[in-house]
Formats: C-alpha cells, sequence, structure tokens
C-alpha cells in the first residue's frame, strides 16, 4: 500500500482504528474518575449514560442543542468536541433529527459559514487563497488530513 493510502478496517477492530484508540483512550474514565473530575455522582453518571443510549439506535436520535453557554465557557471547545466524539460513537450524526445543533444568536450566522455564503470561504471551512501567503496545492492538502 502507499504511504499515503487510507487504510480501511471495515471490523474496526485494528489497533490505529479510531474506534479502538477512543476506546483505549477513555477507558480510563470509570465513573468514579468521573466524579473526581466532575464531581457528577457514578449513579448520576450511569443514569446519563443509559438515557444516552436509549435515546440512540436505529429507531431513535439524540440531539445535542447548545448556545453560548457552551462556547463562552472556558472550557467550551472541550464540551463541544465530547458531544461531537459522543454522537459519532452514538451513531447519532448525520441522522434526522440527531447531531449537534449550535443555536448562534442571529437568525443564519452558522448557515452563512457552513454552505458557504461569506467571500473569503470554500465548501469545507476552507479559506480562499491568497498572494499573500503560501498555500497547499490539492495534493498536499489531501495528503497532510490522511496522516
Amino acid at each position: 500500500a502507499h504511504p499515503n493510502e487510507i487504510q480501511h478496517d471495515e471490523t474496526m477492530q485494528d489497533p490505529r482504528c479510531v474506534l479502538q484508540i477512543l476506546k483505549r483512550h477513555f477507558s480510563r474514565y470509570t465513573p468514579e474518575m468521573v466524579e473526581k473530575v466532575t464531581g457528577v455522582p457514578p449513579d448520576m453518571f450511569h443514569k446519563i449514560a443509559d438515557t444516552l443510549v436509549k435515546n440512540s439506535g436505529r429507531e431513535r436520535t439524540t440531539s445535542f442543542c447548545y448556545a453560548v453557554g457552551w462556547t463562552q465557557h472556558t472550557i467550551g471547545v472541550q464540551i463541544i468536541r465530547t458531544a461531537g466524539i459522543l454522537q459519532l460513537l452514538l451513531g447519532n450524526m448525520g441522522r434526522p433529527g440527531g447531531g449537534i445543533m449550535a443555536l448562534r444568536g442571529h437568525a443564519n450566522i452558522q448557515g452563512s459559514t457552513d454552505i458557504p455564503t461569506l467571500y473569503n470561504l470554500l465548501p469545507g471551512y476552507l479559506t480562499m487563497p491568497s498572494a499573500l501567503r503560501e498555500e497547499f496545492d490539492y495534493e498536499t492538502y489531501m495528503d497532510h488530513n490522511a496522516q
């Protein structure tokens, strides 16, 4: 295989598979560790986890909605990142009624950056090329993101 070729593991059992990496990383967060870090007692942690799992699957989806409470929090990036990881692991991304909804203060701030309608963005939140800075070509961009 070419060194820059993306490897596919349909079984998701390869140790370098993102699912396996996440399992290893988060295995340290036992309910007792969660309580130590967050103050949430193990019984409440289990109740929340069970509720999320029961409302995620073939028949039901969970959606996380947030606004400035998450984005302006001192650990807002970690909170939003955690929600994304949870939703991916629960299978709620890309499903009707699932995912993460960033509620903004104005009617379509999020949409204008997603589509994109702003002058300086390309799809995928990529900035427009500029003569004032070095740019990746397509192959370099793809190689960089495949690593």
